[in-house]
């Protein structure tokens, strides 16, 4: 609680802070705290409920699968990073995007009204964007202020750690697509 309100009046100083320790902990609390607020937030929209076995599976798989999607973000951002000549930890970027994935809670309480006056229910969709907006700017200007680059430079470092999984992806695809058409042709 002591680093959280820390965080927020003093945002650099913290994150300098939680980054130089390599505080594994806190990249791991944010990345289930964010999942938690995202299951719980769907399940409002949806007014439904689940069972605890199901929010189990459910977290366990989205868990794993946003650490290692955020650990391949954080190593391409850090390769970026270090071929432009800028100093960077790998892991320092990737407790960031952990980090950053607490703004999600603020889709508790949008689902929430959204479920007690349903003809704002569309609106949410909105409040959607400006979350994932919101988490976007708290990265690059993590980047820019931890690491000393433009802001230029950190949103294109972001930029590129997103498009080379899906390059990456689509010629995987391409490639086992021919395979499967040459291996029944």
């Amino acid at each position: 609680m002591k680093t959280l309100s820390a965080l927020i009046q003093t945002p650099k100083e913290s994150l300098k802070e939680i980054i130089r320790e390599q505080k594994f902990s806190y990249a791991c609390f944010g990345y289930a705290f964010g999942i938690i607020s995202l299951y719980f937030a769907i399940k409002l929209g949806n007014q439904n409920s689940a069972s605890f076995i199901s929010f189990f599976f459910a977290f366990i798989f989205w868990f794993i699968s946003n650490v290692i999607l955020n650990f391949v973000l954080a190593a391409l951002c850090n390769i970026f990073l270090e071929i432009t000549g800028n100093k960077s930890s790998a892991v320092g970027i990737f407790i960031l995007l952990g980090l950053s994935q607490i703004v999600w809670t603020l889709l508790i309480p949008c689902f929430m009204i959204a479920r007690a006056l349903p003809q704002i229910m569309p609106l949410t969709s909105l409040a959607v964007l400006g979350i994932i907006i919101l988490q976007i700017y708290f990265v690059l200007q993590a980047i820019k202020h931890l690491y000393g680059i433009s802001s230029v430079s950190s949103l294109i470092a972001f930029i590129i750690s997103f498009i080379l999984p899906f390059v990456a992806s689509f010629c995987f695809f391409i490639f086992m697509v021919g395979l499967l058409i040459s291996l029944f042709a």
